[in-house]
């Protein structure tokens, strides 16, 4: 009986939901919660700002069940991942976490895959302006209604 509940013990906590952090799941695993830094750097974006928070869908819909994190500010950046087309988020400042650019996430039908490009870099290269950063999270922000740069009249 002891074998069997320490075998039971050892599958339940080397399961990669359990043990997200082991290096042997880093690459199977898709993150389904914020860490410490990135709940922190959440908070302080939605100091900065009164408009919505763009960001990654699977954590995000967990987000919103906090009292601090209002569901009506935070919107799924997922389709706009995949389609590389930041315009519906113009008016929002982007999220980019960390696990986003190197990990893998989930789509909108509950598959996981890796982007092929990083949305920071993407972003930045894009005209975004970066206006937060940490280890961990970086957020972008676009005025729709700024007047057109110098290269684009």
């Amino acid at each position: 009986m002891a074998a069997l509940t320490a075998t039971l013990a050892f599958l339940v906590i080397m399961t990669p939901t359990a043990n997200m952090d082991n290096p042997l799941f880093k690459n199977t695993v898709v993150r389904k919660a914020y860490t410490e830094s990135e709940l922190q750097a959440t908070e302080t974006i939605l100091e900065l700002t009164d408009g919505d928070i763009a960001t990654d869908g699977g954590p995000a819909t967990h987000l919103t069940l906090l009292p601090q994190f209002p569901p009506s500010r935070i919107v799924s950046l997922v389709a706009s991942l995949w389609s590389k087309d930041f315009t519906d988020h113009s008016d929002s400042i982007i999220m980019i976490r960390q696990e986003i650019s190197q990990g893998i996430i989930a789509t909108p039908v509950d598959s996981f895959v890796r982007l092929d490009y990083d949305p920071a870099q993407f972003l930045a290269d894009e005209d975004f302006s970066r206006i937060y950063a940490s280890g961990s999270v970086s957020a972008f922000y676009w005025n729709s209604k700024q007047p057109p740069s110098q290269e684009e009249r």
